[in-house]
């Protein structure tokens, strides 16, 4: 039957590429199809750095930083889906959770969606009281 996919070459990793089709045979040339929606190149490496969940972590050496892709729907991020972190604690808004990326920890304020590797002031005045 016909292919209906391709290898494309000499793409620069992380640009936005849109296609279109153009079918040829014995009767001609067909019309251009529509652009299909944007892809992003992603770069190719031997093996993935590590899996987590469903989730395969690669490395970019263009960009000189790692991503992430689904290994069932091809979904990729640069940042590794927030549920899979862990919530070590709450503070009013805030949370801490532990980045299995980064191997660090990190602060979200669940109100206002901020995201910071310091700890709010806030958390510190806290934890200063503690010690």
């Amino acid at each position: 039957g016909p292919s209906r996919t391709c290898d494309a070459v000499g793409l620069r990793p992380g640009a936005p590429y849109t296609f279109v089709v153009v079918a040829s045979n014995r009767f001609g040339d067909s019309d251009v199809s529509a652009p299909t929606t944007v892809a992003t190149a992603m770069p190719t490496a031997a093996a993935p750095l590590r899996y987590v969940g469903a989730w395969q972590e690669w490395w970019d050496e263009s960009r000189s930083r790692s991503y992430f892709v689904h290994g069932e729907t091809g979904e990729t991020s640069l940042a590794l889906p927030a549920h899979l972190n862990r919530v070590l604690r709450r503070f009013g808004c805030w949370l801490e959770y532990w980045d299995e990326s980064s191997q660090h920890v990190f602060y979200y304020n669940a109100a206002t969606e901020e995201r910071r590797w310091e700890p709010p002031d806030a958390l510190a005045l806290d934890d200063a009281a503690v010690t």
